[in-house]
């Protein structure tokens, strides 16, 4: 469905997506699995029912970086979200660890979701291989927009001598 809303872009993404007054008014998400990692249960459990309702075919759980690892090298979902702060392996080792794990795997898109900033900076982030940012607290608008940014606009990953990430 092509919308007739004045889109500012150069490619088409309004074939997926209509955002209409701020809200998400049309996505189809029935072909995308997810994982979604964090320690804490109930913050878990919000992202998990939000994309549940956005009907995300398929949502994976994992509370640590070691069981989320194991469960993407299983199931590769098509987007990962995580928190920083998951265990001992926290969320930095589990963006390294999943585009260490081939090629093609390099350029899935992975969101960080944190309410701790105080060390924080984009560069890190991006640096660290994660392809979004969003902070908590965060409106299910909010999650729903990042996740449609990521399924919408594939990313390449660089792999250089002074930046390894996505682009």
């Amino acid at each position: 469905a092509i919308c007739n809303y004045p889109c500012t872009r150069s490619r088409s993404c309004c074939s997926i997506t209509l955002i209409y007054f701020g809200f998400i008014m049309a996505l189809n998400f029935s072909n995308i699995d997810v994982l979604v990692v964090d320690a804490d249960a109930s913050m878990r459990g919000k992202i998990v029912k939000t994309l549940k309702i956005h009907n995300i075919r398929n949502v994976y759980e994992a509370f640590d970086g070691v069981s989320a690892l194991e469960l993407y090298k299983t199931r590769k979902p098509h987007v990962v979200i995580t928190e920083h702060n998951i265990g001992e392996k926290n969320g930095e080792w589990l963006a390294q660890n999943i585009r260490s794990l081939g090629e093609d795997l390099k350029s899935v898109p992975i969101i960080l979701v944190t309410g701790k900033t105080d060390n924080l900076s984009v560069q890190d982030v991006r640096n660290s291989g994660f392809s979004e940012l969003l902070l908590a607290p965060f409106t299910v608008d909010a999650l729903m927009r990042v996740v449609t940014y990521v399924v919408n606009n594939k990313r390449e990953f660089v792999d250089s001598t002074e930046y390894k990430g996505p682009d």
